[in-house]
């Protein structure tokens, strides 16, 4: 075949010129579409009495019945790539050409994210109404619908809802995620019909055994499942676990497999250890809040043999499942494991601890493990009661490994605690995230802390501490040694103003800082003066979070001046100060005349209480929702003119897509 000429750089710029055009047109359509709805909205007649006839078809063009659904987060594929972007769509009732241009929107997504802020204001036949409108619309061309949003349905919903997604019948779904269903009969039909599923989302349903049955119905006709979510406390017993385990075999692309807070036992933890032996193709795997220690010692040497099989395992969450030191060992250091996984060396690479109740004994038995476990990258022990001595059983056990993430939040250090894993930080040369959030530990801890601190740091939260000032200049006058920071937690540290002033004084070595987080201290407005003159410097600063500290008008005025230029700034949080009334509407108009202000969301509220100021971001010229609308609302269900926060509108800077 012969090789393709090279683009020259011309070339080049005038491709993506001419696709920047193309999405400015699309952008420019999508927003006259929605002008053109409001208009419509604006012309709606007043609400009818009770007990008056309204229109069944919403289908007259001069008498608009009521406009729904709606606002959706996509993501929409072209040629050149993914392009992600969260739009309003309205789906109109009001007249055929209005909803003719909603639903061309529609036909481009692939992607379908109802969110739940914008469906709960209408009535329950109003939001499946809605759902199965667009799903109807997209059809075959859908490839991820996510339904959390519609809530608990009854029976009878639960059937509408399956009859309303009969378009996808045999077409490209990839992803479905399904939340509140009551019963799993009416459901089960429909995802047999979804030959290409890889993913399956089943959590907060409250399956039960019964519904568990019916799952396992049909898991042998969703072969190419990779992703099964069964969490979110379904109840899942024993019988339901045994079924389930049974029909492993049958997924042979199953990575993921989720049964987080069920209720498996004895019987249901026995069939998992089966059934897990048949799956070699498991990634990630979440036992989380299923106490494991129910299966025996036999059960939990048989659960080592089987992890220890899944040669493809990296990820491993056994969180809240009673693995004190006994359990441990015979999980991770009896025979069945080490024999399964020395051929390939111990693939695990994220392993997630929380709420087993270590004590010292957890931490000596935990150091043991870690040495067989030489790719670790993410270990979390939060909340497991380690102290000092458990930490100086476990940190020799630290050194040298190649750990990215470190959770050590919600234990009992100490400043004691906090000095031994200071100690070993700097054999950790790949550590980016150090969350040692809740633990006991003073200033000394801090200093100790702030001189380990590895060059490779982006991510350190000391919050809920007593760091003090001295913890706090001491971690400022180390601020050069980790110039990749990106999110500094420092709340609830009773940090005063010459704590926050040495941090100010020594931010310019954070260029990539984008959090900044000094909720709950003693902050006033010296501070916070000092702050801004710092923070307004550092062009990718992103959320500065000062609430519930003592910063006043002064303060607040400062951060007003600075405003225009933290042009990256998406979140600002003043809340709970002691900001005058004048002074909380001098700095919200502000916000809403910056222009890269406009997509702030901003918390803030006068030393009485009143949050009216709070900005959640407008569109572009924002005059209109002032004028036209007394609380901010327009005529559309109630939704909020100006979108609601991390929804991206077009003509809004600075928003984000929904998650």
């Amino acid at each position: 075949m012969p090789k393709m000429p090279a683009e020259k750089p011309q070339e080049t710029i005038r491709r993506l010129q001419l696709q920047v055009t193309e999405l400015q047109a699309s952008v420019a359509a999508r927003d006259k579409t929605i002008a053109d709805l409001r208009r419509a909205a604006k012309s709606t007649p007043s609400k009818k009495k009770k007990g008056e006839a309204s229109s069944s078809t919403g289908e007259d063009a001069g008498t608009p019945w009521f406009i729904v659904a709606a606002d959706v987060c996509c993501s929409h594929w072209c040629d050149t790539g993914l392009v992600q972007y969260g739009e309003l769509v309205r789906v109109s009732l009001v007249c055929t050409a209005l909803r003719k241009k909603a639903i061309d929107c529609l036909r481009l997504l692939r992607r379908l994210d109802f969110q739940r802020d914008l469906l709960w204001p209408l009535l329950p036949d109003q939001r499946l109404q809605v759902v199965v409108k667009a799903v109807g619309q997209m059809g075959g061309g859908l490839e991820s619908l996510d339904l959390s949003a519609l809530g608990k349905l009854s029976d009878q919903e639960s059937a509408t809802l399956v009859s309303g997604l009969a378009p996808l019948k045999n077409g490209g779904i990839k992803e479905i995620t399904m939340c509140g269903l009551k019963t799993f009969k009416t459901v089960k039909k429909m995802l047999a019909t979804l030959s290409s599923l890889k993913c399956l989302d089943l959590s907060k349903n409250v399956l039960g055994d019964e519904g568990a049955t019916e799952l396992a119905s049909v898991l042998g006709k969703l072969s190419t499942l990779e992703k099964l979510d069964l969490g979110g406390k379904n109840n899942i017993g024993g019988d339901g676990c045994k079924v389930l385990a049974r029909k492993f075999a049958l997924l042979p692309a199953l990575k993921e497999l989720l049964l987080p807070y069920n209720h498996m036992g004895e019987t249901g933890g026995d069939s998992l250890i089966k059934g897990l032996k048949e799956m070699a193709a498991l990634k990630v795997l979440d036992l989380t809040g299923n106490h494991i220690i129910h299966v025996g010692k036999n059960g939990v040497q048989a659960l080592g043999a089987a992890l220890g099989g899944l040669h493809e395992l990296h990820t491993l969450r056994l969180g809240d499942t009673n693995m004190i030191g006994d359990v441990m060992k015979e999980l991770w250091l009896h025979d069945g494991f080490m024999k399964t996984t020395r051929p390939r060396n111990c693939h695990i690479l994220r392993l997630y601890l929380a709420r087993n109740g270590f004590h010292t004994e957890g931490c000596k038995a935990l150091a043991k493990v870690l040495e067989h476990l030489p790719m670790l990258e993410v270990l979390d022990v939060r909340d497991n009661e380690i102290d000092p001595d458990g930490m100086r059983e476990l940190a020799p056990a630290l050194v040298g490994m190649p750990l990215q993430e470190l959770i050590f939040a919600q234990n009992d250090l100490a400043s004691e605690g906090v000095c031994i894993l200071a100690g070993v930080l700097s054999s950790l040369p790949k550590l980016r995230e150090l969350n040692l959030t809740d633990n006991n530990f003073t200033g000394d801890g801090a200093e100790d802390l702030a001189a380990g601190l590895p060059e490779s740091l982006c991510h350190l939260a000391i919050a809920g501490n007593k760091v003090r000032n001295r913890g706090v200049i001491a971690l400022a006058n180390n601020l050069h040694k980790v110039p990749l920071l990106r999110e500094l937690l420092l709340e609830e540290n009773e940090v005063s103003d010459e704590g926050v002033l040495a941090l100010a004084n020594n931010l310019h070595h954070s260029t990539s800082l984008l959090c900044l987080n000094l909720i709950r201290n003693k902050i006033s407005d010296a501070g916070c003066q000092g702050l801004t003159v710092a923070v307004s410097k550092m062009s990718s600063l992103q959320k500065l979070l000062l609430g519930e500290n003592y910063v006043g008008d002064t303060g607040c005025m400062a951060m007003a001046s600075v405003l225009g230029s933290l042009t990256a700034l998406k979140e600002l949080d003043l809340g709970s100060n002691r900001i005058s009334h004048d002074a909380c509407r001098v700095l919200s108009a502000i916000a809403r005349k910056v222009p890269h202000a406009q997509g702030l969301c901003m918390r803030l509220e006068d030393q009485d209480g009143d949050d009216d100021y709070s900005h959640e971001g407008n569109e572009e010229g924002g005059s209109e929702s002032d004028e036209e609308h007394d609380d901010g609302m327009d005529f559309m269900g109630g939704f909020p003119m100006g979108g609601f926060p991390g929804m991206f509108m077009p003509g809004m800077a600075g928003g984000e897509d929904g998650d």
